[in-house]
């Protein structure tokens, strides 16, 4: 790699042009590694994301975990694009990624995913992807999420001929409500505490009490800083 990223910049680009996504597995390994020794560039970047389309998964996995540390403002773009990859593996991981790398440009994808369906959509959810966005929904923190995680835990059914989550989806969207500020949830998770079904219940309560003690922990900084 030392000697590819001496030679200048347009032999590391006559480098990164020898990609095919139907290449060699282990050829793409050795991309990789060259490549996660080039440095953040965005020609380094562009290379990355052509290796999102290799075959194997795990080259897959490996590009976007080196986008997410590529400090590069073109990253959380690419990593946003796996979202739609054919292996639940690759989803689930960029999803995690795009929290890890703080993008915001993947608030509004995120939400069209796991909005509630009405009663009579016939489409194919991937719950377990689902659960995964609702976690990086809370992790970002993003108030534009919090209506569709209230709607996410909701209980669904005829009557509101809205379509529910299954539990684990709707667990993780009660716990992602409670990383956000009481001010911003305003009574949704304690309306959440009331629900019939115990385990949503039980989690709401939780995230309860999460932000009672993030809020103390707040209000108690302030006091130290105005001391």
């Amino acid at each position: 790699a030392f000697s590819v990223r001496n030679m200048g910049p347009g032999a590391v680009n006559d480098f990164l042009g020898v990609f095919d996504k139907d290449m060699p597995t282990v050829n793409a390994k050795r991309i990789l590694e060259v490549v996660n020794m080039l440095g953040n560039g965005d020609n380094i970047v562009e290379m990355l994301a052509k290796l999102l389309k290799h075959y194997n998964v795990e080259i897959k996995l490996a590009a976007l975990g080196a986008l997410s540390e590529a400090n590069n403002e073109n990253a959380g773009g690419i990593i946003i694009s796996a979202v739609t990859d054919h292996d639940s593996r690759v989803k689930k991981e960029s999803v995690r990624l795009l929290s890890k790398v703080k993008y915001t440009g993947s608030i509004e994808p995120l939400l069209k995913e796991i909005a509630v369906r009405g009663v009579f959509d016939r489409s194919v959810e991937d719950a377990d992807l689902q659960a995964e966005i609702c976690t990086a929904l809370g992790r970002l923190k993003n108030p534009a999420a919090i209506p569709y995680l209230a709607e996410a835990a909701g209980p669904g059914g005829l009557l509101k001929l809205k379509k529910a989550k299954p539990m684990h989806v709707r667990i993780a969207a009660v716990y992602a409500l409670g990383n956000f500020k009481t001010h911003e949830t305003g009574g949704k998770l304690a309306e959440l505490a009331e629900t019939g079904d115990a385990a949503v219940r039980n989690a709401a309560m939780d995230a309860l009490a999460k932000q009672k003690n993030a809020a103390g922990k707040r209000h108690s900084m302030i006091g130290r800083t105005l001391l």
